[in-house]
């Protein structure tokens, strides 16, 4: 018989041997064609040659031939082709400054797969061999599109241009009906930049990081132009302040009225009420996670302030351009008692 199907083959051999066969068409292969050779063969032996070349085992069961698929042993594994997986990584920055950018998308144009920048600006995205289009994006830069070949590891690593919005005017009408608000995701976390945070006054006009959490709600102060502070009704031994990571237990002088910490070298401060991460843990009432500024890596420059109590004084720099930095940032009393 030549390009019969397995199903055709069964059935002549059901006729002339009267022998019954059950099996399920969906588990067994019935419909595909062969080509065999039975002259002067038993049915036994017709049937090796038919099924269990074909992956199809049987067995007799009373007065019918039971087909099934044939099971793989463990000694017999099966060649399956494994998917080559590369990763791409980078840091991504201002290409201004050479800041590092925190929070920065990257995601692959037309797939599900992304990620993030962490802390230290850096991200890693593992994706199947293939050729993508990544989208580097993060608020206030101008997006980047970069093709790839992906058929290696490859670092990545992306300085962002400041991007120029042109608004038109906005039209603020009453009685228009909105179908949707828009929430945080989070309400419990706050994030205050550097131009925020220099708006807001402290004590006598100078400037305060701590103190100016105060403004977001939920945080209160123990007392006017003190930085101690309690949170949602927690005492302020409760509250874990860090500096890149690094805890800071006594945050302020003179019984509290001035900070400790310089505002020139503030980058980022994250405030978190309530439900903070599990890797902020030995803390009741919240975390405030302070970054620092890591410094200019394309040119030199200085700057400071002159105020009542306090003189700041600024300095960076690039070590090697584009590579290192350096960032000095000191605060003097202008009273020697203070």
């Amino acid at each position: 018989m030549k390009d019969k199907s397995i199903a055709e083959i069964i059935s002549f051999v059901s006729d002339l041997g009267n022998v019954k066969f059950s099996y399920s068409p969906q588990q067994v292969p019935v419909n595909k064609k062969i080509s065999v050779k039975a002259k002067n063969k038993t049915i036994k032996e017709v049937l090796n040659e038919v099924l269990k070349e074909n992956g199809i085992d049987y067995f007799v069961l009373e007065n019918q031939i039971i087909l099934k698929p044939q099971k793989i042993s463990n000694n017999e594994n099966p060649v399956v082709k494994e998917i080559q997986k590369y990763t791409i990584s980078g840091y991504l920055k201002d290409k201004l400054t050479g800041e590092i950018l925190i929070g920065a998308t990257v995601y692959a144009k037309g797939t599900s797969h992304g990620t993030v920048s962490n802390a230290y600006g850096f991200y890693s995205l593992t994706l199947p061999k293939d050729t993508y289009n990544l989208v580097f994006s993060f608020i206030g830069y101008e997006n980047q599109t970069q093709p790839i070949i992906l058929n290696e590891n490859k670092k990545i690593s992306i300085e962002f241009e400041t991007s120029k919005l042109k608004m038109k005017e906005v039209e603020i009408i009453s009685n228009e009906n909105k179908s949707e608000v828009e929430l945080q995701t989070q309400l419990s976390e706050f994030k205050l930049s550097p131009k925020l945070l220099s708006q807001l006054t402290g004590f006598v006009g100078e400037i305060d990081i701590i103190k100016s959490l105060q403004a977001i709600p939920g945080i209160k102060s123990y007392g006017d132009g003190s930085t101690l502070f309690y949170v949602r009704g927690g005492n302020s031994d409760q509250n874990l302040i860090l500096i890149d990571e690094v805890p800071i237990y006594n945050p302020s002088h003179l019984f509290g009225f001035f900070t400790a910490i310089a505002p020139d070298a503030i980058k980022d401060v994250e405030a978190y009420k309530g439900d903070f991460p599990a890797n902020f843990g030995g803390r009741l009432s919240s975390v405030i996670d302070i970054r620092t500024k890591d410094g200019n890596m394309k040119k030199f420059g200085f700057s400071g302030s002159l105020g009542p109590f306090t003189s700041n004084l600024t300095f960076e720099g690039p070590i090697k351009k584009d590579k290192c930095s350096f960032f000095l940032s000191g605060r003097r009393s202008n009273l020697d008692w203070l």
